[in-house]
């Protein structure tokens, strides 16, 4: 967040989801949520899950996930 001067998103966890898969959603940069799977978190060492939080913060920078909303 600090490095990207993005607010800091809510992050939420899909407990029960073993696949490794990670999104966001909202509307524009202050109201932006996280959601990654308990699978990512299981599977996914610490340089790895610092490489998809980077990428979706790249869609919250870019805006990308409003691209479906209009």
């Amino acid at each position: 967040s600090i490095a990207s001067g993005v607010p800091l998103p809510k992050l939420y966890v899909m407990e029960n989801e073993p696949s490794i898969n990670a999104f966001v959603s909202g509307l524009n940069k202050d109201d932006t949520v996280m959601v990654v799977s308990q699978g990512a978190l299981d599977k996914l060492s610490r340089e790895e899950m610092q490489g998809v939080v980077g990428h979706e913060f790249s869609h919250i920078f870019h805006r990308d996930m409003r691209i479906s909303i209009y």
